[in-house]
């Protein structure tokens, strides 16, 4: 393989990684808007459904929040418009929030 077509075939994987990231946020900001949510209650809930449970700390490490904030995101998640029961989780997540 000739050292252009190794340099067009690398920019052309970069630039798929570029609008594969473009792409994935533009999905993320689309259901945050969809659930009503921010981007870090929604990386709560994706954590949430990925492990099953969660304690508020591990929830605070994941997301980079502190304590404080972390209790505020729960509350905002316990207390949302839109119910948490109505996310595609297993029930005894929804059960950790009550």
């Amino acid at each position: 393989m000739s050292k252009s077509t190794k340099t067009d075939l690398k920019m052309r994987a970069l630039m798929a990684v570029r609008d594969y990231g473009v792409n994935l946020t533009h999905f993320r900001n689309a259901m945050n808007e969809w659930a009503g949510l921010n981007a870090t209650d929604m990386e709560c809930l994706r954590l949430l459904t990925q492990k099953g449970t969660a304690t508020p700390t591990e929830l605070a490490k994941h997301t980079g929040l502190t304590s404080g904030a972390t209790t505020a995101m729960l509350d905002r998640l316990v207390f949302s418009s839109q119910p948490i029961s109505a996310f595609p989780m297993h029930r005894d997540v929804c059960q950790s929030f009550a």
